[in-house]
């Protein structure tokens, strides 16, 4: 829902900025849009994966843990 509404002000917003633009001045400004979005993407690939490197290198963590639990229980007289 609240995408929808951001979405619908984006287009509403650029809608304005081409009536006040020259048509070249409005094509660069779609531009710089555009590599603002990239630029995004990109920031959230690497917020992705830096993430899903720790949630992994987490679960390792536990795991390790809990053998060496079991290692130790076994190992008692």
């Amino acid at each position: 829902m609240k995408n929808r509404q951001l979405s619908r002000q984006i287009s509403e917003s650029m809608d304005a900025w081409k009536k006040r633009l020259s048509d070249d001045d409005f094509h660069e400004l779609e531009e710089l849009l555009d590599l603002y979005q990239q630029v995004q993407g990109l920031e959230m690939a690497a917020a992705f994966t830096d993430g899903f490197r720790l949630g992994a290198t987490m679960i390792i963590e536990v795991y390790s843990e809990e053998r060496n639990l079991v290692r130790t229980i076994i190992e008692l007289p």
